[in-house]
């Protein structure tokens, strides 16, 4: 062999094992670099602070099938997050990866809450079905806390602080939501929310007139239709009692299962009386906004998909940047919105926290909610564009309804102009927004601001609301349809041009 066949050689053994052990170093000493402008993939400063109240270790058994981790690759994701999470807690995290059909725990999965799913796997060319599990079980002491499935990365964090901050504390939540109307129920209108805020804590449905009790963290009350003077005192009382509530109120009751008259305004009302006692009005009248959700109606011609004024789509420029509950806004879809005016009492801070766009306008009589004759009332002489605030947060000390001269302790409000917003109608508009809007503002009115600072982290909007805007959109179709049909072919053509010219040219010297 030349000496130079032997530098070669040599020289390529060096390279390969550099090569392997910078690839070794990379396993060992590897790190992630978090860009995201909130630091959504760190370990936050509110679950550190969370973690540093532990006195003994923290126990967390991640129960997930090898076999899931062939098929679904997020699950190394959500196991490299937990080693992340333990290793930012000083210690006081021990984590454990277990796979319950090696260790012989498949039995106990039911009994502690771990929820099984079946999946088709291919062995040996054939397809079967096989019973995978991923959960986590926090233990604290002699507590514990269940994740029954565990397959989201982004609610990861949250969703595990949240539970060591409740087995620390020994603090639970417990939300209430009170309907009035007697036409809805939790089984018939609210299930979707009934399952987004469960995973937060209690959620239970009180009767109307019914008393609130102490261990109720918030009260949601969904709409006024139908509630008497009596049906409000317990309400009053919770209040007084320094109760959060979340109001979502309705200037313009709307029902579709009435054609003769779905909308009739809300008139002589205990609930909206009582709101203007607490520092805001719900007008008797309805938003409509050119930014708003497409919605299905039926025809003659059958299904339809129709751009829906009557539900505004709340885009992010127009919400509170700096408020917790909308600081980093996931989305808001209103039906049969109301504005709501702050008037101004003394003692507590309204704050407006969302609003319709520049190109909302209001429907003041004539009340319809078909999608034709409704868009048109934009058209109408007199009409004026502008904003409207349709959700406001208000602090401090509130009167009582009932009790003049009485007043609560420091509170909070938070006041949303449309009850249906909370109703099953939110899967129209094939979003969670509205269900997770309500979870944050639970969380602003339970005063846990660390806990929802975790949350909406990751947030982002998703929606092309921008391409509502019929100018915008026809301007965007224009300047796509130019590109596609005239720009790209007089490139490609004047490419042509050039190439052939040039070789001409060099033919000619």
């Amino acid at each position: 062999m030349s000496i130079q066949k032997k530098r070669e050689t040599t020289l390529l053994w060096l390279v390969l094992g550099v090569f392997a052990v910078s690839v070794v170093n990379l396993g060992l000493f590897g790190f992630r670099l978090d860009l995201t402008s909130a630091g959504a993939w760190s370990i936050s400063k509110a679950t550190l602070n969370i973690l540093s109240q532990s006195t003994e270790d923290i126990r967390v058994t991640y129960y997930l099938s090898k076999k899931l981790t062939t098929y679904y690759p997020i699950t190394q994701s959500l196991t490299d997050f937990l080693d992340e999470y333990a290793a930012a807690s000083g210690g006081r995290v021990k984590v454990r990866v277990v796979d319950p059909a090696e260790t012989g725990e498949v039995n106990e999965m039911a009994r502690l809450g771990i929820l099984g799913s079946q999946i088709n796997v291919v062995e040996q060319n054939q397809q079967t079905q096989a019973m995978v599990y991923s959960g986590i079980v926090v233990q604290y002491l002699n507590r514990q806390e269940v994740m029954g499935q565990v397959d989201q990365l982004d609610t990861l964090e949250y969703e595990l602080t949240s539970r060591v901050n409740k087995l620390i504390t020994q603090k639970s939540k417990s939300f209430a939501l009170l309907i009035t109307d007697r036409s809805k129920t939790m089984d018939n209108s609210f299930r979707l929310l009934s399952s987004a805020l469960s995973k937060m804590g209690s959620f239970v449905a009180v009767q109307p007139g019914e008393a609130i009790g102490p261990e109720v963290t918030a009260l949601i009350v969904a709409g006024g239709k139908g509630m008497t003077q009596a049906e409000l005192k317990p309400v009053d009382d919770f209040v007084q009692r320094g109760g959060k509530l979340l109001v979502a109120a309705d200037g313009v009751f709307v029902d579709i299962a009435t054609p003769q008259a779905p909308a009739v305004v809300a008139g002589d009302n205990p609930l909206l009386k009582a709101l203007e006692t607490w520092g805001v009005k719900v007008d008797q009248t309805l938003v409509l906004d050119a930014y708003n959700n497409t919605v299905q109606f039926q025809s003659s011609q059958g299904v339809t998909l129709r751009r829906y004024p009557l539900w505004p789509q709340i885009l992010p420029k127009n919400t509170s940047l700096t408020h917790p509950v909308t600081a980093r806004f996931a989305g808001l879809s209103l039906m049969w919105a109301s504005p709501l005016t702050d008037l101004k009492k003394a003692g507590i801070k309204a704050e407006p926290l969302v609003w319709t766009s520049e190109k909302s306008w209001l429907m003041k009589e004539n009340f319809t909610i078909d999608p034709d004759q409704s868009a048109r009332t934009g058209l109408l002489p007199g009409v004026t564009l502008g904003k409207q605030n349709v959700v406001v947060a208000l602090s401090g000390v509130f009167p009582s309804e009932f009790s003049p001269g009485q007043a609560s302790p420091a509170t909070r409000l938070l006041v949303v102009g449309s009850s249906n917003f909370l109703t099953d109608l939110m899967q129209i508009t094939q979003s969670n927004a509205n269900a997770a809007f309500v979870e944050n503002s639970l969380e602003w009115l339970a005063q846990d601001e660390s806990l929802l600072s975790i949350k909406t982290r990751t947030y982002r909007e998703k929606t092309l609301t921008m391409l509502q805007d019929e100018a915008v959109r026809n301007a965007t179709a224009f300047a796509l349809s130019f590109v596609n049909l005239f720009l790209v072919p007089l490139s490609v053509l004047g490419w042509g041009v050039w190439r052939f010219l040039r070789r001409r040219r060099k033919e000619q010297n």
